[in-house]
């Protein structure tokens, strides 16, 4: 009557954090005109040489100039998607500059990248090309050196992103048009003037990772602390590509502003965004500023400082006005109020300065953070309903499933004393597993809840769940329609019962292992959690034969006189009563008690250790 538990703590892949990403066959995003990347299921541009080129019809621009832009193959080699952008080279390189005044309307389209002119242009189809002609006119003022920009696609999963022509300028920008970058490459000890411990509660607010850590010993660090009109943020922790701080109403992504750190091959960046959904949109920064950025503890740790005003409205340009025509809309994240924070890391997309998927769940803070306030916050890295499906499916499937089963196996003739007419074994049988089965189901149904559905990230822990949770209603089913000891059928029915039970716990062993492997999980978790779980199923084994041994023992001792299974349970009064085991007594024997006790205590050992990591972590 055991049955799926764990499958579910898959699911928690809550994924919150999953950057949802599709092919998009009319045309690539406005959002992605800031960095070329199309948003293909997380897939990194292709290292192989790009087999299409940027062909200008002149490496030199003067102020009003109008350039044609080939795009295309020399080998006539077709490509369904494009997407080109001219930028600066100093300064602000995230600003798109120029005029594209003349395209191919029949295979393009073209977005005003923050800015009133059409700065970008894109594919407004999948129709094969083997080359696009472009105009486009050169700003009114020299910009200095320019780069033109462009990425192709192939086919969904075969793509460039970092495609690009140099442009030279025939006359110098002044520098009042090529200002410094707002960021700085930051030395090793341009952070933190004093240790952690001695400002996190007490000169800045704070937000770690995990829960019990001290302020210098924590995997990941948040600082806050509010000026007169901004707030100065610091971001510490392990990160390939980047670190990205949310700033949300609730726990959940969507409807968030994101502050992200960059530092890979293409050097460092601060960049702002807004999360519509499961993913980020990356928009032009405005108002980041005091900005440093650094790479310590050999390279593993990245570091991040910058300003932020207290109030600021975003201008998203997400709401479609049709002719793809895109109009802003504002939304405004005053930092006097409180919020959630989220911090998330990951690899950036190959070759590029534009954050991926990130692959191991964001951490969260654990309430709503007073921003002004100078107090320590403590973060999740796992939602309260995640930690309560865990929870639930570990206290089934650790512990009452396997003490059920073991009582039913060998405990027959050792609690054969009568509760209200039934066995003492049999009456903790069907209860613990009857308490398993609510506990399974009621953590199932929350996980598909919390997370809306199915997420292919936890695929295997999802299919071992749902294969637990569908033996555990049969088990649940067929006991109800048990027969009784004499009909023929009752050999079937103890077989099926036996071999069902088996299944059900073991695969809510693997599908317990694969949850806490799954992708998505803090790396630290994972490394105690499958510790922990393997130890448990090692030691569960064991058990298993100590138990047999003790009973093999018990009956050649002649403390029993026959071998009980299910076709002993019977009632005294009725075979169709159902669930009523006969009554018969024996003297319990003393080594087995005393082993289920330690049974109890072991399996009791090992989910106190697994429920502690969950809510650590």
């Amino acid at each position: 009557m055991e049955s799926g538990s764990k499958l579910v703590l898959l699911v928690f892949l809550f994924n919150s954090l999953e950057f949802t990403v599709y092919g998009f066959p009319h045309g690539g995003l406005y959002s992605t005109c800031v960095h070329l990347v199309p948003h293909h299921e997380s897939q990194d541009p292709s290292n192989t040489p790009c087999p299409y080129k940027i062909n200008p019809s002149a490496s030199n621009y003067s102020p009003s100039d109008e350039i044609t832009i080939t795009l295309e193959s020399p080998n006539n080699k077709v490509f369904i998607g494009f997407q080109i952008v001219v930028q600066k080279i100093n300064g602000d390189t995230e600003q798109k500059v120029g005029t594209f005044i003349s395209y191919p309307q029949k295979y393009a389209k073209s977005y005003s990248w923050y800015a009133s002119t059409k700065n970008c242009v894109t594919h407004n189809s999948k129709a094969p090309k083997t080359s696009i002609k472009l105009v486009w006119k050169a700003p009114t003022e020299s910009l200095g050196d320019l780069l033109i920009r462009a990425s192709f696609v192939e086919e969904f999963d075969t793509f460039w992103a970092n495609e690009s022509h140099l442009l030279k300028a025939n006359t110098p920008a002044s520098a009042a048009v090529v200002k410094t970058p707002i960021w700085e490459a930051a030395g090793v000890n341009s952070f933190s003037q004093a240790p952690l411990d001695e400002q996190c509660g007490k000169t800045v607010g704070c937000m770690l990772w995990p829960k019990l850590c001290k302020p210098s010993d924590c995997t990941y660090v948040v600082t806050y602390k509010t000026g007169n009109d901004f707030i100065d943020f610091e971001l510490m922790g392990d990160a390939r590509g980047y670190l990205s701080l949310s700033i949300s109403e609730d726990v959940k992504m969507g409807d968030d502003e994101t502050l992200t750190c960059t530092e890979g091959v293409k050097g460092s960046s601060i960049q702002q965004g807004y999360n519509p959904s499961y993913y980020n949109d990356w928009i032009k920064n405005t108002v980041l500023s005091n900005v440093k950025i650094a790479r310590f503890s050999g390279g593993k740790k990245l570091y991040c400082k910058f300003r932020r005003p207290l109030q600021h409205t975003l201008n998203l340009y997400f709401q479609q006005l049709g002719d793809n025509k895109f109009g802003p809309k504002n939304r405004t994240f005053d930092l006097m109020r409180s919020f959630y924070l989220f911090l998330g890391w990951g690899p950036l997309y190959r070759g590029t300065d534009n954050m991926g998927h990130h692959i191991e769940l964001p951490i969260i803070s654990t309430n709503l953070v007073d921003l002004q306030a100078v107090s320590i916050v403590r973060a999740n890295a796992l939602s309260i309903p995640v930690q309560a499906h865990s929870a639930m499916m570990l206290i089934t499937w650790m512990l009452l499933a396997g003490f059920a089963m073991v009582l039913s196996r060998h405990y027959k003739e050792n609690l054969s004393s009568e509760w209200c007419g039934v066995k003492s074994w049999f009456q903790l049988h069907r209860g613990i597993m009857l308490i398993a089965a609510a506990m399974t189901t009621a953590s199932f149904v929350l996980i598909f809840i919390h997370v809306d559905g199915w997420r292919d990230q936890a695929s295997l822990h999802a299919a071992f769940g749902i294969a637990v949770m569908t033996l555990t209603i049969f088990q649940v089913l067929i006991a109800l329609f048990r027969p009784g000891p004499d009909s023929k059928m009752r050999v079937i029915f103890n077989w099926y019962h036996r071999i069902s039970g088996f299944l059900s716990h073991a695969c809510a062993a693997v599908s317990m292992m694969l949850g806490v492997n799954m992708s998505l999980m803090p790396r630290q978790m994972q490394d105690w959690q499958t510790k922990m779980i393997g130890t448990w199923i090692g030691v569960h084994v064991l058990w298993l034969i100590v138990f047999e041994i003790l009973k093999c023992r018990q009956k050649a001792e002649g403390k029993s006189s026959e071998n009980y299974d299910l076709d002993n349970m019977s009632d005294k009064k009725s075979s169709n009563q159902g669930l009523q085991p006969e009554v018969t007594t024996t003297q319990p024997s003393c080594s087995m008690m005393v082993a289920l006790v330690l049974y109890a205590v072991t399996m009791l050992g090992f989910l106190t250790g697994a429920l502690v990591f969950i809510f650590i972590f």
